[in-house]
């Protein structure tokens, strides 16, 4: 009988030796090992190598335990070498059925398949764990020239480090930003993933970037590991470390983010097709000495990301903490300004000293900071949303703009005050840039289509508010914006739901003119007695602060005065002599400077009455005053109910050059409950063909 081939021989010499039977075991063990060893490691804080050695040793062993297992064998008197094949013995072996001789190498290619699967999971996949740096193929034709900083999570078993992982995050956004060459995501967009199960992909596809940044922050006891890596936009990983820092050392903190920035700079111009020019010799500012100030910051700046009423009073507070403790904190002293200033802009407060300090923080920042692109812009929103001096504010914008031409809050607020000047277009290209800037930033999406909105884009506007809503269904400007957006299509309900939708999702922010829009809500929709309730409320809020009576008593939606609807629904509501009770206590509080206010009181006084010699008297004086806003003279008119002298004044107003009547006051026309009386006259239906038409399906055929 012919000998079997060599290979067979050998193969049945393996059988025989039991090292396909080491094979599989050890691989199945292995595998086990290994994937524990991946989960249980980093939750008991074990340092990075220490996953990296055990799965060395694995490897490493497996070679070695086939070499024992074809040298030795086990044997009831211990281990001893192994002997060589009795004669005949491996021809036996070979010439065994296929069902006796197959399963066995099956099982040891099996174990080997599980421990090759488990090394390349541990040493390829994009993900945290990955020690040292690696550069993977990039496609040459792409540049790596941008990246996304997303917010470092949390995986602290107290869960407390929230505020930490999103300032280191902000801290290296900033430090790539002065890297030329290295164009960096807007942290608004950026964060916008916070707490997703991110798909590094799809994350840069939506931010547009080739590369993003992503890490973890661990506290124990006295330290904190810092674990930050590198991906490309196809998912490979490009580099990774961690870092253990001693949590009292600011030295230590800001020594790991400057070696984090470095790499990363590193990492980008090594790949094949980076183009980024040579780092600067430091990249991270120190903005301050003191860790127990630089926490407050931190914190500061985790919580004004809120964009709540309360949100932003804490964090005031926390940056108010930071400047005590390190009063040259140039940082600090600007997010104090910026933060009180949307405080006091927003109308999340009437405190007068909230307006002040913010000023105060905003030239403290710029004293110490001249060249601060942040301290300018806070200074332009000051001017612009407080003050109401455009001129100043654009200077400032512009400066902003020129020291930091990627600050996408600087396009957005100019933008925004231009728009308010009267001519909406104008400020669009630089929300639009804002947008390019930082397209994930629900706010900055709000403000472009309101902006849309008062240029006549309605459709434009239509498809913002829904892209907002799809990001963040609860953001609450965008219910605020969807309030204007409904009056401009001439939607009364809508306009409701939207205002009563904002309210519910700022509890606690019961502010004068957000109580006012509900108010002149439920009016227009023909709920007086919702009405006078809100909008009594409102001004009672606004006059004890003495707060907005220019801005908020002439016009929250234009052409008509919010007061006059106050007082027709409380006449109609509770009669002439509660109007006359409450004109005399607000006439009583008023001031010198306010006489415009009270001439027009004593008209709406006389007109109730039927005095028409006061009326002309009332009317002749406001019309002696330039500044006098046109709602005073037509709501007068309205009151005393000649429908003459009703349509000839407003075919006047028409007839001005400019575009004085807008579809907002299209909607008051149509919706106002003090017009009633007018609206059977032939003339009413043709001065609602002057005014212009709705934008929205409203306005279609």
């Amino acid at each position: 009988m012919p000998e079997a081939p060599a290979y067979q021989r050998f193969f049945a010499e393996l059988k025989r030796r039991k090292v396909f039977r080491v094979m599989a075991v050890y691989g199945g063990v292995a595998f086990v090992i290994l994937q524990v060893a991946d989960i249980a490691l980093p939750a008991l804080g074990l340092p990075e190598w220490t996953l990296t050695l055990i799965l060395l040793l694995t490897v490493l062993g497996f070679p070695l335990a086939i070499v024992l297992a074809w040298a030795l064998e086990m044997t009831p008197e211990g281990i001893r070498k192994t002997e060589a094949a009795a004669p005949g013995e491996l021809t036996q072996i070979v010439d065994a059925p296929a069902s006796s001789r197959w399963p066995v190498g099956i099982a040891a290619a099996g174990g080997t398949a599980l421990l090759l699967i488990s090394a390349w999971l541990m040493l390829g996949r994009p993900g945290p764990g990955g020690a040292g740096a690696t550069i993977t193929d990039l496609d040459p034709d792409a540049p790596v020239e941008s990246i996304a900083v997303l917010p470092f999570a949390d995986l602290s078993p107290e869960g407390d480090q929230a505020y930490f992982g999103d300032g280191l995050a902000e801290e290296l956004l900033d430090a790539l930003a002065n890297v030329d060459g290295l164009v960096v995501a807007a942290r608004t967009s950026s964060f916008r993933f916070k707490g997703d199960d991110v798909d590094i992909p799809e994350v840069a596809d939506r931010l547009g970037v080739q590369t993003v940044l992503e890490g973890s922050v661990r506290s124990g006891g006295e330290r904190v590991r810092i674990t930050a890596q590198l991906v490309n936009a196809e998912g490979f990983h490009l580099w990774s470390e961690s870092y253990d820092v001693t949590v009292d050392e600011m030295r230590d903190l800001i020594g790991v983010q400057e070696e984090i920035a470095q790499s990363i700079v590193t990492a980008l111009s090594l790949a094949p097709g980076g183009d980024v020019a040579e780092p600067l010799e430091t990249l991270v500012a120190q903005g301050t000495d003191n860790l127990e100030a630089y926490n407050a910051f931190l914190r500061g700046r985790y919580l004004a990301a809120e964009r709540t009423p309360r949100g932003l009073e804490a964090a005031a507070e926390q940056f108010e903490r930071a400047v005590a403790l390190d009063p040259e904190y140039a940082e600090a002293w600007a997010e104090l300004g910026m933060t009180n200033s949307l405080r006091r802009g927003w109308e999340f407060t009437q405190d007068s000293t909230v307006e002040r300090r913010g000023a105060e923080a905003t030239e403290r920042a710029l004293a110490l900071d001249p060249l601060m692109a942040e301290a300018h812009t806070a200074r332009g929103y000051i001017y612009g949303y407080i003050h109401y001096d455009s001129a100043k504010a654009e200077r400032n914008f512009a400066r902003a703009i020129e020291l930091d031409p990627r600050y996408p809050t600087a396009y957005h607020w100019r933008g925004e005050v231009l728009g308010d000047n009267g001519n909406p277009e104008s400020g669009i290209p630089y929300l639009e840039k804002a947008r390019e800037l930082d397209p994930l930033s629900p706010i900055i999406l709000v403000d472009l289509a309101t902006a849309y909105d008062q240029a006549g884009r309605w459709y434009e506007a239509d498809d913002l508010f829904q892209e907002v809503l799809e990001l963040e269904p609860d953001f609450a400007p965008a219910y605020a914006g969807l309030f204007q957006h409904a009056t401009e299509n001439g939607d009364a309900e809508a306009a409701l739901a939207a205002i009563l939708r904002f309210r519910e999702l700022t509890p606690g922010a019961e502010r004068g003119p957000h109580m006012i829009w509900v108010g002149m809500s439920h009016y227009l929709a023909g709920d007086l007695g919702s009405a006078l309730r809100e909008l009594r409320a409102g001004i009672s809020l606004l006059r004890e602060t003495r707060a907005g009576v220019d801005t908020h008593l002439q016009n929250l939606l234009p052409g008509r005065g919010v007061m006059a609807s106050l007082l027709y629904a409380l006449e109609q509501e509770e009669g002439p002599d509660s109007v006359r009770a409450y004109v005399a206590e607000i006439r009583s509080t008023l001031q010198p400077a306010d006489s415009l206010y009270d001439t027009w009181f004593q008209g709406w006084e006389a007109a109730i009455s039927g005095d028409d010699a006061a009326v002309d008297q009332a009317l002749d004086r406001i019309r002696e005053n330039e500044e006098a806003p046109g709602w005073m003279t037509r709501t007068l008119i309205a009151a005393r109910g000649d429908p003459d002298e009703f349509f000839d004044y407003v075919d006047a107003e028409l007839d001005e050059p400019g575009e004085p009547l807008r579809r907002q006051d299209r909607f008051y026309f149509e919706r106002e409950p003090m017009l009633e009386r007018f609206r059977s006259d032939p003339r009413y239906d043709s001065l609602l063909e002057r005014l212009p038409p709705y934008v929205g399906p409203a306005g279609r055929d």
